[in-house]
């Protein structure tokens, strides 16, 4: 099967039905896949930051949900394997789960803590420019709707455990971005048409992340997303 295949095929596995339908956003986002992997792998530099953390303040033990950490450590330390500098990032309230993710996978790998503190974050940015990082991947990173708060699935306002990390995705960034989403509510999905989310996803209206990004993969695990842009990748930088 032709390098080409083998990635359509891939975007085709990952964007599988569980909970709810993704075709309408995946047919919006299509080819999304191959994007994101040719731009990482094409890049003889490439240095990436993986950002994920979808904290979940209501749930009997309050927690980052298990969607997005585990697929942001194995995505981090693939690249790593395949001599793709990466390194990870998250907010307080998520830490402890990517930490856990990050241990289980890859021990060494670097692990950012930052919230929404101005200077905190402009002195990350600063290190990532440093670092001449090319890449951010934010896997199911809940983003801004129209009216600026931030939405889980239900619909519930969880702007206030959602510390923003709006400027690495600014104008003025100087790296390449890619979203990796299921929901419409995730950073990125500002690619894909309003009407299309509100017609997809229940409360979709209210949920839709407007922030959008260069490369957007859509999942029907985000999980499964960040997987198949490792095996994208890899299959593209070949052994």
């Amino acid at each position: 099967m032709e390098t080409d295949a083998r990635i359509d095929a891939m975007e085709a596995v990952v964007q599988t039905k569980v909970e709810r339908s993704v075709g309408p956003l995946a047919r919006d986002a299509a080819g999304g896949l191959a994007a994101a992997a040719r731009s990482i792998a094409a890049n003889a530099n490439a240095s990436v930051v993986v950002l994920t953390g979808a904290y979940v303040p209501w749930a009997r033990q309050p927690a980052a949900e298990t969607d997005g950490p585990p697929g942001a450590a194995l995505l981090a330390a693939g690249l790593a394997c395949l001599r793709i500098p990466a390194r990870l990032l998250t907010d307080h309230w998520c830490a402890p789960v990517l930490t856990a993710a990050r241990d289980a996978a890859a021990p060494d790998l670097p692990l950012d803590v930052c919230d929404d503190n101005p200077a905190e974050l402009g002195d990350l940015l600063g290190s990532y420019e440093q670092l001449k990082v090319t890449h951010v991947v934010i896997v199911e990173r809940l983003g801004p709707a129209k009216d600026g708060a931030v939405r889980n699935f239900r619909g519930e306002d969880v702007t206030r455990f959602t510390p923003s990390f709006a400027p690495l995705w600014g104008d003025a960034r100087p790296w390449t971005t890619v979203g990796v989403g299921d929901g419409g509510n995730e950073v990125g999905m500002g690619n894909i048409a309003a009407g299309t989310v509100a017609e997809a996803i229940e409360h979709g209206d209210r949920v839709h992340c407007v922030v959008g990004c260069d490369h957007l993969i859509v999942a029907g695990v985000s999980n499964w997303g960040a997987l198949g842009l490792l095996l994208a990748v890899a299959t593209l930088r070949g052994p």
